[in-house]
C-alpha cells in the first residue's frame, strides 16, 4: 500500500527549529548571566583566579565526579526498581493501563533526571579544568559543560523509549491474568490502540487508550487488551488508512499511523488507530507500522479459502 499522509514538512521543520532555539537561547542566557566567556573574572578576581586555576578546578572536579557517579547509580537503581515492579503495579485483576499512564508521566520526569545529571556532571568534571586553563570563566565553563550533555540526552530520550520494556512486562502480565496462554501471547503483535477522532496533542504522556496483543488469523483480526477487545472478520473490514498523527512524537520520525475501520455487529462502524509497540526507537516504530500495514493489506485482500495472514506475524521485523 502507499505510504499514506505523513506529517507536513513545515511541522517537522518547526519541531527542529524549536529544539535548536531552545539549545541556543539556553546556552546564551547561561553565558550572559555569567558576564560572557570570561564572566565575572574579567571584572574581579574570583575563587579560581591566580596562577593555578587548572589545579583548583581539577580538585573541585573530583568532588563533582564523585557526586555525579552517585547520582548516576541512584538513577539506574531507580529505573531497575521501576522496571521490576512495573511502576509499583501489583494488582493485575483489573485494568492497569490508566494507572500506568499516570505513573509513567511522573516517572518519566523523576527517573531519568539523576541519570542525566550524573552523565552531565561527569562530562563537566572531566572538561571543566581544561576550559578553565583556556581562560574561560569557571562560572561559565561548569554550567555549559553540564547543561549541553543534559539537553542532548533529553533529545535522545525523545527518540529512544526507555520505558518500552516496562510496558511490555506489564502488558504480558495483564494478559496472563486475563487467562491468555503464554504461547498465544508470544505469537501476537504487541499493539496499542487509540481513537482517531480524539486529538492526541491534547493528551499528556502516552496517547494510547489501551495496549494489548493483535493476532492476524486467516479469517479474523483478534485484539485482546487491558480494557478493550475486538474481533474483525475479513468481510467486516471496511478500510485500512495511513494517516500520521501530528500529536504523536513518532510521526516526526516518519511514522504514518494505521487507521482500521470495520463494521460492528449491530452498531455503527468503528475506527481504531493502531500503534505497534515492539520497538524502543521512534524510527523502529515507523518501520513497524509499515510492516503491519503490509500484513493487514495482504490479509484483507486474501481470498477466504487461502488467507495470507497467520497468527504470529510480527509488526516489527
Amino acid at each position: 500500500m502507499n505510504g499514506g499522509k505523513q506529517v507536513s514538512a513545515w511541522r517537522k521543520v518547526l519541531a527542529v527549529v524549536v529544539l535548536v532555539v531552545v539549545i541556543i537561547v539556553s546556552t546564551l542566557v547561561g553565558a550572559l548571566a555569567g558576564g560572557g566567556w570570561r564572566g565575572a573574572e574579567a571584572l574581579a578576581p574570583g575563587p579560581f583566579g591566580g596562577p593555578r586555576p587548572f589545579a583548583r578546578a581539577a580538585a573541585l572536579s573530583i568532588v563533582i565526579a564523585f557526586l555525579s557517579v552517585a547520582a548516576l547509580l541512584f538513577g539506574m537503581a531507580l529505573y531497575a526498581v521501576s522496571w521490576a515492579t512495573r511502576l509499583f503495579i501489583f494488582d493485575l485483576s483489573r485494568p492497569v493501563w490508566p494507572t500506568f499512564k499516570t505513573r509513567l508521566f511522573f516517572a518519566n520526569i523523576v527517573v531519568p533526571m539523576p541519570i542525566m545529571l550524573g552523565i552531565g556532571g561527569l562530562v563537566a568534571a572531566l572538561g571543566w579544568p581544561l576550559l578553565v586553563s583556556l581562560d574561560m570563566a569557571h562560572e561559565i565553563a561548569l554550567p555549559v559543560l553540564a547543561f549541553v550533555p543534559f539537553l542532548l540526552l533529553q533529545i535522545v530520550t525523545i527518540w529512544f523509549n526507555i520505558w518500552r520494556p516496562c510496558e511490555t512486562r506489564l502488558t504480558h502480565a495483564r494478559l496472563l491474568a486475563l487467562g491468555i496462554e503464554p504461547g498465544r501471547i508470544e505469537q501476537g503483535i504487541f499493539l496499542g490502540i487509540s481513537d482517531p477522532a480524539k486529538k492526541s496533542i491534547r493528551k499528556f504522556g502516552l496517547i494510547e487508550d489501551d495496549v494489548g496483543m493483535l493476532w492476524i488469523t486467516p479469517d479474523e483480526l483478534i485484539y485482546e487488551g487491558d480494557n478493550d477487545a475486538f474481533r474483525v472478520r475479513r468481510e467486516q473490514c471496511l478500510s485500512i488508512e495511513r494517516v500520521a498523527d501530528p500529536g504523536s512524537v513518532s510521526a516526526y520520525f516518519g511514522n504514518v499511523h494505521i487507521i482500521l475501520t470495520f463494521d460492528c455487529d449491530g452498531a455503527a462502524p468503528r475506527r481504531v488507530r493502531l500503534h505497534p509497540e515492539s520497538s524502543m526507537t521512534m524510527t523502529g516504530t515507523a518501520r513497524a507500522s509499515d510492516h503491519l500495514a503490509d500484513d493487514l493489506e495482504r490479509w484483507k485482500d486474501a481470498v477466504a479459502d487461502g488467507g495470507q495472514g497467520s497468527e504470529g506475524q510480527s509488526g516489527d521485523r
